[in-house]
């Protein structure tokens, strides 16, 4: 079958200054294929794992929902608890007992602002049923003042 189309150089085809998600392009190697710029973006999202998230099944599928529905299986405790080092000094202080709730697993716990960020040095670790911190005060001074930290518990 011969062909009956129009036959242009692409050096003869009008340039655009925007691109719709209709638009088709051409690509391939010996063989043309078409493929809409939505499509492009589309994988280049893919490959870059942007926006992948699916939220339909969390919550009602809305964003709103969807925290609402993560904020159901996640659950936190926190400690404060205060310390007095000496100048350059660290220590070890007990934060309290965890407390798990039921049906939810122990996860970990992250630091929070403590008194004097810039110079207490925290580390935050469970042992047996309960939180301990190891301070260190890097400042040259006796320092007192508070400590804090939350633990993360996981809706099994």
């Amino acid at each position: 079958m011969a062909f009956s189309g129009i036959t242009k150089l692409i050096s003869q085809l009008t340039a655009t200054t925007s691109i719709s998600d209709t638009d088709n392009l051409i690509v391939g190697n010996t063989d043309a294929k078409k493929i809409t710029w939505a499509q492009i973006i589309a994988l280049i999202k893919t490959k870059l794992n942007i926006g992948n998230e699916d939220i339909s099944g969390i919550g009602d599928g809305t964003i709103t929902g969807a925290l609402a529905g993560l904020n159901g299986k996640l659950k936190t405790q926190s400690f404060t608890a205060p310390v007095t080092l000496p100048g350059k000094g660290d220590g070890s202080v007990n934060m309290g007992s965890l407390n798990i709730p039921t049906g939810y697993t122990y996860i970990g716990v992250i630091s929070k602002d403590s008194d004097y960020g810039d110079q207490f040095l925290c580390s935050f670790q469970r042992y047996g049923d309960h939180i301990h911190a190891v301070v260190r005060n890097a400042y040259v001074n006796q320092l007192s003042g508070d400590v804090s930290c939350t633990a993360l518990f996981l809706k099994n």
